[in-house]
């Protein structure tokens, strides 16, 4: 939400959302949202998204929907997409 903290420095001071971004890019040149895209992309292509319950688990704690989470995969093998949002975990 707009005008939450998201950090807090060692001195007790609070980090907004736009502080944040703002910071990352003058050092590093990159903005929280491609971190958060970042590592959604790294949990796919390491294995740990491979059931709905996983899934959900990420998408509850990144505070987005599932499809949301789906649409950084932008490969699914046939059928994927389908078998995860109807929640099949059988592995």
């Amino acid at each position: 939400h707009v005008g939450d903290y998201v950090l807090e420095t060692k001195s007790g001071n609070m980090v907004s959302y736009s502080t944040l971004n703002a910071l990352l890019m003058k050092g590093v040149g990159t903005t929280t949202n491609i971190l958060r895209h970042t590592y959604v992309s790294w949990l796919w292509e390491s294995g740990k998204l491979r059931t709905s319950t996983q899934m959900k688990k990420v998408a509850h704690e990144m505070r987005h929907s599932i499809e949301m989470l789906m649409s950084y995969r932008k490969f699914l093998a046939d059928g994927e997409q389908e078998r995860l949002l109807v929640g099949d975990d059988a592995e």
